[in-house]
């Protein structure tokens, strides 16, 4: 028996809706913003402080708090302040838009599967952010890098060891599979045991649409090679 299909947006689609809907304008209907510069500012809608950490950039499409941490895209703003779920706040914002949405037929396992890519990879963004400490966030800093660019684009460091990304993401429950297909780690040409794609790099993550890691850039802090 063929596995029952389910639907998902395209890709095209969400990008048009992004594109298209002001996230300051989404932005305003829940807190007043007052604009500084190329950002626009607000008290965070989602924690209660009395001074502005939140920060809005149309031209990018984010936002982010100082305060709390709160991250996202349009997407995620909707979800967070409305209670939906994200085909909820496709179909509310594509009208705002101006799109008319269209949906691809997806295998539920492949979903499944797909899904438990994307956790692997946010997992594996908090482990880098979590070990940019020492050397690695000292030169991070020397680069230029301030602290609010470093907690808005979650740059982070790959310790320089052979699978302590692979040893956590085991203990999360992730098999090496997973990380095999995405990219976290690599099979061993002598046969052993697969060991950590990234070693030693500060790390970059690249977000989809949705605001979501689905891969990573890195740099070595020294004259290694390959430097990216």
């Amino acid at each position: 028996m063929l596995p029952t299909m389910t639907t998902r947006f395209s890709p095209e689609t969400l990008r048009q809706i992004r594109d298209r809907v002001s996230l300051v304008e989404v932005v305003r209907q829940a807190v007043p913003l007052k604009r500084k510069g190329h950002s626009w500012w607000a008290c965070c809608p989602f924690h209660n402080e009395k001074s502005p950490s939140f920060h809005v950039r149309d031209d990018e499409g984010f936002y982010h708090c100082f305060g709390c941490g709160a991250h996202g895209n349009v997407y995620d703003f909707i979800q967070q302040t409305k209670g939906m779920s994200f085909p909820e706040a496709v179909e509310y914002l594509a009208p705002l838009a101006g799109v008319t949405l269209e949906r691809e037929k997806v295998d539920p396992a492949a979903a499944a599967r797909r899904q438990d890519g994307f956790a692997a990879l946010e997992r594996t963004a908090t482990f880098f952010q979590r070990h940019l400490t020492g050397s690695a966030l000292a030169y991070a800093q020397k680069r230029g890098l301030k602290p609010e660019t470093l907690e808005a684009f979650r740059i982070g460091f790959a310790p320089d060891a052979w699978r302590d990304l692979k040893t956590y993401l085991s203990t999360e429950g992730f098999n090496a599979d997973l990380m095999r297909e995405a990219g976290l780690t690599r099979a061993s040409e002598k046969g052993g045991e697969d060991y950590d794609a990234f070693r030693g790099r500060l790390m970059f993550p690249i977000f989809d649409l949705q605001g979501r890691p689905v891969g990573f850039g890195g740099r070595v802090l020294d004259k290694g090679e390959p430097k990216y």
